[in-house]
């Protein structure tokens, strides 16, 4: 971070005590001072700090997310169930035909599959 000002200014800008160049193009003059230097300092911490807590507020975010994925994969498979069950409600609705249950004799040996 640093002062800029026009090439015109450069030389007020220089004689003052204190200042130190930190760029000089080719309509501008860059320059900072202890003060400037002392602030961006104090800025890099407070961005450092709010990094770390943003890493940690995000880890407990992500933890709090991870209990609901059982809940979610549960959720899914009852989701899933219902889409065949509706399925196959709907193929027996709109079919030309009838379904009927099957009938099984007691012995496993003959299915009645007839109405």
């Amino acid at each position: 971070w640093a002062f800029r000002v026009t090439k015109k200014q450069q030389k007020a800008v220089q004689s003052k005590p204190g200042m130190r160049t930190v760029q000089l193009n080719k309509g501008e003059f860059l320059f900072t001072n202890p003060a400037m230097e002392k602030l961006v300092r104090q800025v890099k911490e407070v961005d450092d700090d709010y990094q770390t807590r943003q890493s940690a507020l995000v880890q407990k975010a992500l933890q709090v997310a991870a209990t609901y994925h059982p809940v979610l994969e549960r959720l899914a498979a009852v989701f899933a169930t219902l889409d065949v069950l509706t399925s196959f409600a709907l193929v027996s609705i709109s079919s030309k035909g009838s379904f009927v249950r099957a009938k099984i004799d007691p012995s496993n040996k003959v299915v009645d599959l007839r109405g």
